[in-house]
């Protein structure tokens, strides 16, 4: 093997031959006899017969290396590499690039891509220990959510649907690990932008194939009547959930003065969210979005709050005496016009019920986490022949999928939040956990069908350092060395 010799100014007569330059000619001919050789491989082994595919390749080899180095970097705790694992761990648990079947349950090649992900994910925090187990240590509701994570992996002895079971419980795992550790090791802000930027590009991408591909990214749902954009995420409700997670981070780092507002890469990011969130007509992420931002505006401006509060029940008021025609309020929230829609909350109703049935079959273990991909469809169906795969609610669906046990150790990290939204309050951290609190009431939410971004922004939350006193994070994110957190 020839190896670099270093250049000196002397000439002891190593670098006889040398350039001018002082490169040794050896290493640059090493160096193209190896790069002919690994041409040489791929045209032979992958079939290339065009420029076409040897671009490819070569793109494709330069991505797997990069993948390599920000994997090595990320193990050895670097906070760029971390960052950019964060980004794109947050794209790829959102992004669908193949449409699987309604009850399609086992591992295709996109399952397994998303599943190496993770596994990255879980490796870098694992062998990140030191910073892994200070975030645990101090966070009690990490600890209960670890113990529920560790709960879905076990509920594949007994599934209706065990490899998807598995899969979905090690990627709760592989997350809790990860995201746990990023945030005792980053500041605030560098992991903020990671997932400003996922949601940017989720939502940048939707609108663009909204104009260029609509055919690809529009969802046809109420039997075709109602249009609604899907973009890469697979449903509308999966594309306004991001959009509305972006909109959210994109105001807690201008609040916090981590961002500045009028960045050009923040500004396309808010305007294609706020598009999503409109094509989408996701009112469930309209609806935790406000919720979210408007009480923790409303416990740092109170004043204000009981003025608004007051002028709302006066226009209430007005509307009642007035005799308005409710009718045409109805027609501005239901996408049928329909006050049936509405009473039902879009068939939630009958969903609830189907559960709340099943979970009575089953209700100390549940039938496995993420089985109502499967249960779901075989038992429920429509006067249209309309079904659905999960519970449309976070409690239902961990009742349904893990049984009492693993809906008493989600409800305990719960009241473990709002417990500290009143006695240690975060406006980051507490704006993340109403977001999913709200979330979870017409959604799966952050258990779902299986860990999603909702996920990454409920472990966020709940692994953020909060001071004793309630004041929060220190400056940088971090809290000031030698400090005790409490969470």
């Amino acid at each position: 093997m020839i190896w670099p010799l270093r250049m000196t100014g002397k000439d002891n007569g190593l670098n006889a031959g040398a350039s001018p330059e002082g490169h040794d000619p050896r290493l640059v001919v090493a160096l193209t006899i190896s790069v002919a050789i690994v041409l040489g491989v791929l045209i032979s082994l992958l079939g290339i017969s065009s420029l076409t595919d040897l671009i490819i390749a070569l793109c494709s080899i330069v991505a797997l290396v990069g993948a390599l180095w920000v994997f090595y970097s990320g193990v050895r705790g670097q906070s760029w590499a971390i960052s950019l694992y964060l980004f794109i761990l947050a794209f790829i648990i959102e992004a669908t690039f193949r449409r699987r079947g309604f009850t399609e349950s086992g591992l295709d090649a996109q399952t397994l891509f998303k599943l190496l992900v993770l596994c990255g994910a879980f490796m870098i925090g694992v062998l990140n220990f030191n910073d892994l187990k200070r975030s645990v240590q101090s966070s009690i509701g990490l600890r209960w959510l670890l113990l529920f994570a560790l709960w879905t992996v076990l509920t594949t002895t007994y599934s209706i649907t065990p490899s998807y079971t598995f899969a979905a419980g090690f990627a709760f795992i592989a997350l809790i690990c990860f995201i746990s550790m990023t945030v005792q090791k980053n500041a605030v802000i560098k992991m903020t932008m990671p997932v400003i930027y996922a949601c940017g590009l989720l939502t940048l991408s939707a609108v663009i194939l909204y104009f260029t591909m609509p055919s690809a990214v529009v969802a046809q749902t109420e039997g075709g009547r109602i249009q609604r954009l899907a973009g890469l995420t697979g449903s509308p409700n999966n594309l306004g959930r991001i959009a509305s997670i972006g909109l959210l981070f994109i105001y807690v780092g201008i609040q916090s003065k981590l961002i500045k507002t009028w960045r050009i890469d923040i500004v396309i990011t808010g305007i294609s969210a706020l598009a999503c969130i409109g094509l989408s007509w996701s009112r469930t992420s309209m609806i935790a979005l406000t919720v979210s931002i408007g009480l923790i505006v409303m416990r740092k401006r109170v004043k204000l709050s009981l003025w608004l509060v007051t002028l709302l029940s006066g226009a209430l008021l007005i509307l009642v005496v007035t005799d308005f025609n409710w009718d045409n309020l109805v027609r501005l929230v239901s996408r049928r016009g329909s006050l049936q829609e509405i009473m039902t909350l879009t068939g939630r109703t009958a969903i609830w019920d189907f559960i709340w049935r099943e979970f009575l079959n089953s209700p100390i273990l549940g039938y496995g986490y993420g089985s109502t991909k499967l249960l779901m469809p075989m038992g429920f169906h429509t006067s249209m022949g309309w079904t659905s795969t999960s519970a449309h609610n976070m409690l239902l669906q961990t009742l349904v999928t893990t049984g009492l046990i693993g809906a008493v150790l989600v409800t305990v990290v719960l009241l473990v939040q709002a417990r500290y939204f009143v006695k240690r309050p975060n406006d980051i951290a507490d704006a993340l956990f109403i977001y999913v609190l709200v979330s979870g009431i017409f959604e799966p939410g952050a258990v779902g069908l299986s860990p999603n971004l909702l996920t990454i922004i409920w472990i966020i939350s709940l692994a953020m350092p909060r001071e004793a006193n309630g004041s929060g994070l220190s400056e940088m994110g971090r809290m000031p060395e030698g400090r005790v957190l409490v969470a």
